[in-house]
């Protein structure tokens, strides 16, 4: 379930065309043209073949959905950008590489009546107390938080991305202005709290690490290679 809502998530964002790079759509409904607008090449033949299937699958979906948007059935259009020859396992594979801090079936909780009882109050009292302080509508554009289109590539990287722009919107919250903090510093030393670089990670283990870091550097100080390398706490503080 979790890694079906990742990619429905995702696929919105890919095809809104906020991750990757995207050239003019009139170039590259074609196949062809798409490889080489994106430089793509694959090493062998079938290969090819599963990509230019998932590639018309994909373009008729978009094509299904901008229809509806010309009749005002939805808010957003679909693009075509450097992911759109990938079905949904390989999106999956090789781009969602989110693992789980903890292996929730060997976890022995009892939970009893009573704690359970406390933790429904508590939730009920929490939801009332948002609902009654909810405003009608909030647009965050209004209050200058607007950010960038980001590139993950080939390093499997959500992990940092995902607490980077948390991070990025309380800063925002704090000081009135967006300020963008190193992903790749989070994708480098992470794995001291358990993280895999590019090979994935967690939630929990990033925020360990920063956490029990000394801070985290800007983006424009330690801007996102899409690699991982190993990084000492030491050259981490001769940049700052």
């Amino acid at each position: 379930m979790k890694k079906q809502l990742l990619w429905i998530l995702s696929a919105l964002i890919v095809a809104a065309g906020d991750i990757g790079e995207r050239v003019d759509e009139g170039d590259v409904t074609n196949f062809d043209t798409f490889l080489g607008a994106y430089q793509k090449k694959y090493k062998a033949k079938y290969r090819m073949d599963r990509r230019k299937r998932a590639f018309k699958k994909n373009m008729q979906e978009i094509e299904e959905h901008n229809a509806n948007y010309e009749q005002g059935k939805s808010t957003f259009q679909m693009g075509v950008n450097e992911l759109a020859d990938m079905d949904k396992s390989s999106y999956l594979k090789k781009m969602v590489r989110m693992t789980d801090a903890i292996d929730h079936r060997k976890l022995d909780v009892d939970f009893n009546d009573e704690m359970l009882q406390a933790t429904n109050a508590f939730g009920e009292e929490f939801v009332q107390a948002t609902q009654n302080s909810m405003p009608d509508s909030l647009d965050w554009r209004d209050k200058g938080f607007t950010t960038m289109a980001v590139n993950q590539k080939t390093c499997g990287s959500c992990y940092a991305f995902s607490i980077g722009h948390a991070l990025n919107g309380q800063i925002m919250r704090r000081i009135g202005r967006v300020e963008y903090v190193s992903t790749q510093q989070m994708v480098d030393c992470s794995t001291s709290a358990g993280n895999k670089g590019c090979a994935g990670g967690s939630l929990r283990f990033t925020m360990q690490y920063l956490q029990n870091s000394q801070g985290i550097m800007r983006s424009s100080d330690y801007p996102y290679t899409s690699s991982a390398r190993a990084v000492s706490s030491r050259s981490i503080s001769k940049k700052r």
